[in-house]
C-alpha cells in the first residue's frame, strides 16, 4: 500500500512505521530490517487506523498515538525485538504446547543427545529462562504437542536411528512440575505430526 503521513520508530535492527493514508486511513504496521535492503513487510496492526501518528520507542519497544481523523487517546505499542530467555537446551524439533500461563517444550534433538526425555517450561506472562519440568517416559524428537488448561499431551516421535517411530502417548499436569506418565497409544507409530485442541493459550475450553 502507498502511505503518507505515517509514524516511525525504530531500534538499532529495525525501522517501523504506523498507519498513515489520505483519503483512506490504516491501521497498519509495516517494517524494515535496517541492515539489509528489501521492502517493507507486514508487521501487524494498530488499535485504530489514522495518519499523522506520533511514535517513539526503546530498544524493545515502539509506540505510536494520536492521529488524525479518529483524534483517539489510544496509545498502541509493539515489541520491535526482544530476546526472552533461553532454552534448557540448545536443540531442535521439539514439542511445543501451552495452557494461558505456561509454555511447554518436550524431548527434541541436540548434537550428543538425540531423543531427548526432557521437558521444560517457561511462564509466558515473565520473561525468563526455561526451566526443568520433569522427563517423558522415553526420549524422542518431533512429537506433537497440544495441551488445555490443566493437562500437556505428548504424542509420537523419533525414538532410535536409523528412524524408528513411537506411538506412545505422554501427559504432564501443566500446574504442577514432574516426570510424564503413560496416557495411552497413537492408532500408529507416526512422527512429525502436530497437535490441537479447543482450549489452547486462553481461548477458553477446559
Amino acid at each position: 500500500q502507498e502511505f503518507r503521513n505515517s509514524g516511525a520508530c525504530s531500534n538499532s535492527t529495525r525501522g517501523l512505521f504506523f498507519g498513515g493514508g489520505h483519503p483512506s486511513y490504516y491501521n497498519t504496521i509495516e517494517y524494515i530490517e535496517i541492515g539489509t535492503l528489501g521492502n517493507a513487510l507486514d508487521f501487524g496492526d494498530q488499535v485504530t487506523s489514522a495518519a499523522v501518528k506520533s511514535s517513539f520507542s526503546s530498544p524493545t519497544r515502539g509506540f505510536s498515538f494520536g492521529g488524525f481523523p479518529a483524534y483517539s487517546p489510544a496509545i498502541s505499542v509493539v515489541t520491535i525485538a526482544a530476546k526472552f530467555g533461553e532454552m534448557t537446551s540448545a536443540g531442535l524439533s521439539y514439542g511445543g504446547c501451552a495452557n494461558s500461563v505456561r509454555g511447554m517444550f518436550a524431548g527434541g534433538y541436540t548434537a550428543g543427545a538425540q531423543h531427548m526425555k526432557s521437558i521444560s517450561y517457561i511462564t509466558m506472562a515473565s520473561e525468563g529462562n526455561a526451566i526443568d519440568f520433569g522427563n517423558l517416559t522415553i526420549g524422542r524428537n518431533y512429537p506433537g504437542g497440544m495441551a488445555t488448561q490443566t493437562r500437556a499431551v505428548f504424542g509420537g516421535g523419533i525414538i532410535d536411528q536409523p528412524a524408528t517411530y513411537t506411538n506412545r502417548i505422554d501427559y504432564i499436569t501443566i500446574a504442577t512440575t514432574g516426570d510424564a506418565i503413560d496416557f495411552g497409544d497413537l492408532i500408529e507409530e507416526t512422527n512429525r505430526q502436530r497437535g490441537t485442541t479447543d482450549s489452547h493459550g486462553g481461548l477458553g475450553g477446559f
